[in-house]
């Protein structure tokens, strides 16, 4: 009512971008747009106020929290190509499992551990062709140097599904971007394993943890 009274109230625009960042979290749906709306509302205020440190940094925080809602945006180019799933995957979709496994920290550990109990756990699985797995690791070599599930490791695999023997190999990676980060990701075993090799620190400088490698891994 404020601002439909008078559209140069300053104050108006910045009380309502306030409280829709504020509320946004609280909506079921629509609150991309309730967020698109602010952000319209802040620049608008800052047209008014260009000098306001509050207003810039209202703006930086509506972007931020935007971008969270919205996701992770996973794309090798401005327009991937559509993907078709493997046929293994299509045979057992209704019936799927899905596991997410991984590392914490940049250890050899991790690279010798994560592989073996993989292996544990899927030999003990009573579908085990249903499983699709996710796993991202903290890497301490070269960043397009996978350092886990070595050709050997998928023959084993493979094995185990009583699949018999096929040729296996390491792929090229593909780069995904998580939230402004740039990891590399490795398509294993026909589509079966994703593995994705995350820094240990993200690009703001914060050293990641055990949520964001839980996270990473159920991409």
């Amino acid at each position: 009512l404020a601002i439909d009274a008078n559209p140069s109230n300053a104050k108006a625009y910045f009380r309502r971008a306030s409280a829709a960042y504020e509320y946004a979290e609280n909506v079921a749906k629509g609150a991309d747009a309730m967020l698109a709306q602010a952000q319209k509302d802040i620049r608008k205020f800052l047209q008014l106020d260009q000098d306001s440190a509050a207003g810039k940094a209202l703006q930086e925080r509506l972007a931020r929290k935007r971008q969270l809602l919205l996701g992770p945006i996973m794309r090798d180019s401005a327009k991937p190509e559509p993907e078709v799933e493997p046929e293994w995957y299509q045979q057992v979709e209704k019936r799927a499992i899905f596991v997410c496994m991984c590392g914490s920290s940049s250890t050899a550990r991790d690279q010798t551990e994560l592989p073996d109990a993989l292996l544990s756990m899927a030999s003990q699985a009573k579908d085990k062709k249903a499983i699709s797995v996710g796993v991202a690791y903290v890497g301490y070599k070269s960043p397009d140097e996978l350092e886990m599930f070595t050709e050997e490791w998928q023959k084993k695999y493979y094995r185990m599904l009583r699949l018999g023997e096929r040729a296996t190999k390491i792929p090229k990676p593909r780069q995904v971007v998580v939230h402004g980060d740039v990891y590399n990701v490795w398509i294993l075993l026909e589509g079966r394993i994703r593995v994705m090799r995350v820094s240990e620190r993200r690009r703001n400088g914060e050293k990641v943890d055990l949520g964001w490698m839980r996270y990473c891994a159920q991409l």
